[in-house]
């Protein structure tokens, strides 16, 4: 593309890009209800908001999603792209406003989360031993309000007829901000 000025009206050339669209989906997990509450609109009415609300968190990029990185600067890059983004799309939350704030980086090798074979991760199970790996490390952490999983293996969810299905783009659990259950996995190819 050549190089334009800004023209009279303010507007600023740009290029657009074709996004390749899938039929994926992202899963949402219950929280378990033994000893769990559920969030409720009307619950504490009247008690203090405050103006703005940051979310703070830690991203874990498993072997498969890292490899794409020489290092780890390039990495956090990445990261820091996705997480900006994440906050333009909530700029017109307000009451409160809702900022988002990457707290660090861990590069797995182990993956030790995982339920599945091959290049394959089965989302739900690996959602549940993802959040006991992310429990034990809320201290190494930080104690961040969320820890999320970038993943570079295919995940998958089972049907009910055994089949596997690879529309799934992540998963995570509703109302889990700030709770036991803080944690999200999403696949991506970097």
């Amino acid at each position: 593309m050549r190089t334009m000025e800004r023209s009279e009206d303010g507007q600023i050339p740009h290029m657009i890009h074709e996004i390749e669209k899938k039929e994926m989906v992202d899963i949402e997990k219950a929280i378990p209800e033994k000893g769990a509450w559920t969030v409720n609109e009307r619950a504490n009415v009247g008690q203090y908001v405050p103006p703005e609300v940051t979310v703070e968190i830690f991203m874990v990029s498993d072997r498969l999603h890292h490899k794409h990185f020489n290092t780890t600067v390039e990495l956090i890059y990445y990261l820091c792209v996705h997480i900006n983004s994440v906050n333009i799309r909530y700029a017109d939350t307000k009451e409160p406003r809702v900022k988002f704030l990457l707290m660090g980086v861990e590069k797995d090798q182990f993956s030790t989360y995982r339920k599945g074979t091959g290049n394959l991760m089965e989302s739900s199970s690996s959602l549940d031993k993802f959040r006991q790996y992310a429990d034990s490390k809320r201290y190494e952490y930080g104690y961040p309000d969320m820890v999320f999983l970038m993943t570079g293996f295919d995940v998958y969810s089972e049907e009910k007829d055994g089949t596997k299905s690879l529309n799934v783009l992540g998963i995570g659990f509703v109302g889990g901000l700030c709770t036991q259950f803080f944690v999200a996995l999403g696949e991506d190819s970097a």
